[in-house]
């Protein structure tokens, strides 16, 4: 058997050894009522949880989840769902995450069997992701990340070739925003007309999608969260990397030594957008050693912040990025990094770290 089989059979093995079916919350939930054009979403999202506090491995996640997702679809028929509501027009999110787990639950001893587990997809060539977080002096962790490899396969979007999908979530007052963002703007980038043939513009509409349909959710439920995001897309058979930000959170790639920001910052202490808020009748403020839109925020674009929506716009920059093959990795972070540790020092932390243990993948 091989060597990827062989770790895949090792994760079914632990998973049936030691679930428990009785679990009925064994992922976190952020919304409670769910919209027709959230639960693919939604869904996705709690099962990219559950797979992961398995350490389910990283090249078997996506077409796991493709699996359990296309299983789960059925049941999503609106006129014979149990966990539907025709009056209300929304699915109710623990019942039907409940269902998803149940099926999950079903779906992974199945691969135990020789026959079931060869069919499972060959992976693509991998590559060493490392993650880190911490909430540090915060009550409750308002941030998110996402990673998708084969982003392509998740979506059942064919002939395109290997797209992996990377993204930061610096959420503010309140976590609903990053989690939010974390659970739909793939999805809704996915979605997109324009995807794939158009990646850039595919990424400024789910950026903006994502704004309005948080927005709309937020105003019913009387929350008013925001948060930073910056996303990657590597077209691995094109060897083109797409960048999409709106904050202050930053991507850099680093290749032989050499340094090349992918991200310029939405902070308000750049004059093009303190120009932009005060045409949009905003205003920009020194405040506490910081420049600040309307006195409070730090940042000049965000996905939510419905009391600052006159001039915090959710339209991201984008940029692209032709590869050569030869560069080392990149590095995606909140502001909580960058406010501390120079481009330069985080790069050496990494070559570091690689030649410190080459070969090993860690996630920390």
């Amino acid at each position: 058997m091989e060597q990827h089989l062989d770790k895949y059979k090792s994760f079914f093995k632990h998973f049936l050894s030691l679930v428990n079916p009785a679990d009925q919350l064994p992922v976190k939930i952020t919304i409670c009522n769910i919209k027709k054009l959230e639960v693919i979403g939604s869904i996705l999202d709690w099962i990219l949880q559950y797979l992961k506090s398995w350490n389910c491995p990283d090249s078997l996640i996506t077409p796991l989840a493709k699996i359990i997702l296309d299983e789960v679809k059925p049941i999503l028929k609106t006129s014979e769902c149990p966990y539907y509501s025709q009056e209300l027009e929304v699915y109710s999110s623990l019942q039907l995450m409940q269902y998803v787990i149940s099926k999950i639950q079903e779906i992974c001893p199945r691969y135990l069997e020789d026959e079931q587990i060869l069919s499972l997809s060959v992976p693509n060539q991998e590559h060493y992701i490392s993650v880190f977080a911490t909430k540090n002096r915060r009550r409750y962790m308002e941030d998110c990340h996402v990673i998708i490899r084969d982003l392509q396969k998740l979506f059942n979007i064919k002939d395109i070739g290997c797209i992996n999908y990377y993204a930061i979530f610096d959420g503010h007052n309140g976590s609903g925003a990053a989690a939010y963002a974390a659970a739909h703007l793939h999805q809704f980038l996915a979605e997109s007309p324009f995807y794939p043939m158009h990646p850039e513009q595919a990424l400024c509409e789910a950026f903006k999608a994502t704004d309005k349909h948080l927005l709309e959710k937020e105003d019913s439920q009387m929350a008013k969260s925001g948060t930073t995001a910056v996303c990657i897309l590597w077209h691995q058979t094109e060897k083109m990397l797409y960048s999409a930000w709106v904050g202050d959170s930053e991507a850099i790639l680093v290749k032989k030594g050499h340094i090349f920001r992918l991200v310029e910052p939405h902070k308000a202490n750049r004059t093009d957008e303190q120009d932009r808020i005060k045409n949009m009748g905003g205003a920009v403020i020194f405040w506490c050693t910081v420049w600040r839109v309307n006195g409070q925020l730090a940042i000049t674009r965000a996905i939510g912040d419905s009391e600052h929506k006159s001039c915090i716009i959710s339209t991201p920059d984008v940029g692209s990025l032709q590869l050569e093959g030869d560069e080392d990795f990149i590095i995606l972070a909140c502001d909580g990094l960058w406010d501390c540790v120079e481009y330069t020092e985080a790069a050496q932390l990494v070559y570091e770290h690689v030649v410190s243990s080459p070969g090993k993948k860690k996630k920390y």
